[in-house]
This record gives structure tokens, C-alpha cells and sequence, in this order.
């Protein structure tokens, strides 16, 4: 199965579950063709969940020639500050075809998504441009 058939069956399974899903974008000046979403969705305790599926990522060395080992996500709250949410979970063969996945609580459910490639995942301020992000506003709380 071709990774946008899979990105779109996974998008129609967390659909299913409720919640909202945003597709991430991609930085002009990333070269690969990754892809990815965030789904964000209220538990049944109140809280706000986040899941990232990135796909066809390259290897966190191959992007600035060096010198990162993670990709890290991040969120931007409405009032500015930035939280490190945890690093993708790198799954597959290769150095361009890989997959990544987070879990992770939402501080808040409208803010801004973007992952870097880092050094370390215990970095407390991104140090990198983005390479996808995207901004979660909608129209309504996301649902259980």
C-alpha cells in the first residue's frame, strides 16, 4: 500500500474516533516528500490528546547534514510560549522512507504543531527551522 493511501485510511480511522484532524505542511525549503497529520481530540477525562503521523521522512542526520538525531515536536500556545511534546517514534527501512509517530498530551487545543530535527530530544527551545507545522484552531471543541 503507497504511503498517501495509507495516510488516507489512517485520517478516516481517527476521523471515526472523533476529534479533528489537520494535515501538517511541509517547509518549501525541505527537499522530501514528507507528509503527515495531527489529530486532536478531547479524552473522556477532559483532557486534550495529540497523535502526529508523519510519513516518508528522512533520516533526522540527512536533513541538516548532520549534527540532529531527533525530530522533535513542539507546541506553540496562544499566549507564546513553546512546549517540547516529545520526539517522533521512528519507524521502517532506509534513510528517506520512514515513519513517525507521537503521542502525547495537548496543553491546549488551539495552538501551533511544528517538529524540528534536534540534537537531542531534551531540548527546551527549538534550535531549527520548522519542516512541518501546522496551526489547530477550529470552529468547536474537539470531542470525546
Amino acid at each position: 500500500m503507497s504511503s498517501p493511501a495509507i495516510m488516507a485510511l489512517l485520517l478516516a480511522l481517527s476521523a471515526a474516533c472523533g476529534g479533528h484532524t489537520f494535515y501538517l505542511e511541509r517547509q518549501p525549503t525541505l527537499t522530501f516528500q514528507t507528509m503527515g497529520s495531527a489529530h486532536v481530540w478531547r479524552d473522556n477525562d477532559g483532557r486534550y490528546r495529540l497523535e502526529v503521523d508523519v510519513y516518508r521522512l528522512p533520516s533526522p542526520q540527512l536533513v541538516f547534514q548532520g549534527g540532529c538525531a531527533d525530530f522533535v515536536v513542539w507546541a506553540r500556545e496562544q499566549k507564546g510560549t513553546t512546549r517540547n511534546l516529545g520526539n517522533l517514534s521512528l519507524y521502517g527501512n532506509g534513510d528517506d522512507a520512514l515513519t513517525g509517530v507521537l503521542k502525547s498530551r495537548l496543553p491546549e487545543p488551539q495552538c501551533e504543531i511544528f517538529i524540528t530535527a534536534e540534537p537531542t530530544t531534551t531540548v527546551t527551545t527549538p534550535s531549527r527551522e520548522p519542516l512541518l507545522s501546522v496551526r489547530l484552531k477550529s470552529g468547536r471543541e474537539p470531542g470525546p
